[in-house]
C-alpha cells in the first residue's frame, strides 16, 4: 500500500503543486469540477444523510484521493460512492480498526448475576 500512496501523492503534486488536503476550496473546485452525475449523487446524499456543504466538499476531496490511488485521471461516480461509504462509516464510528478483544472485559470485573 505504501507505494500506491506515494504514487498518489506524487500525482497530486504533479497535477496541482499541492496535496488534495492542502488546496483551498476554490482551487480544488477548479481542479476537480464534479460532472452532472456526481452533482446529482452529492445532492441526493446531502438530502438523505444531512451532509452540509462542508461535508460534501470533504467527500469530493476524498473521492479525488481515491481516484489518485487508482491512478484515475477523473473522479467518477464510483469514487464518490466509495467516499460516501467511508463518510458513513466514519459517522457511525466504524472507521477505527478493532483489534481482537478490544472491547472484551475480563469476567472478574463484571458483577455476578443475581441468583434466584
Amino acid at each position: 500500500m505504501r507505494p500506491r500512496v506515494a504514487r498518489a501523492r506524487e500525482r497530486q503534486l504533479t497535477r496541482q503543486g499541492a496535496l488534495n488536503s492542502a488546496l483551498a476550496d476554490h482551487d480544488f473546485e477548479r481542479i476537480c469540477p464534479p460532472d452532472a452525475e456526481i452533482r446529482e449523487l452529492l445532492q441526493l446524499a446531502a438530502a438523505r444523510v444531512k451532509l452540509s456543504a462542508r461535508g460534501l466538499k470533504r467527500v469530493l476531496r476524498l473521492a479525488r484521493t481515491i481516484a489518485d490511488l487508482e491512478a484515475a485521471e477523473v473522479v467518477t461516480v464510483h469514487h464518490v460512492s466509495e467516499a460516501l461509504l467511508f463518510r458513513s462509516l466514519d459517522a457511525a464510528g466504524l472507521d477505527t480498526p478493532v483489534r481482537p478483544g478490544a472491547y472484551h472485559r475480563p469476567n472478574h470485573t463484571r458483577p455476578a448475576p443475581p441468583v434466584h
